[in-house]
């Protein structure tokens, strides 16, 4: 990084813009879509967690 290592300001200011449910259901979808390509049985227990 040209400017060195971001401070705790800059990292505070970053994670305070996200959004935790939205995060959330990101991270969960992420989870399924591999369940998917892992196991297609499997991912059909999770399926409701997805809203693609």
């Amino acid at each position: 990084m040209s400017h060195g290592i971001p401070s705790h300001d800059t990292f505070g200011r970053v994670f305070s813009k996200i959004d935790p449910e939205k995060m959330e259901r990101h991270y969960y979808c992420d989870i399924v879509i591999d369940l998917k390509r892992r196991s297609p049985q499997l991912s059909n227990c999770y399926r409701f967690l997805c809203l693609y």
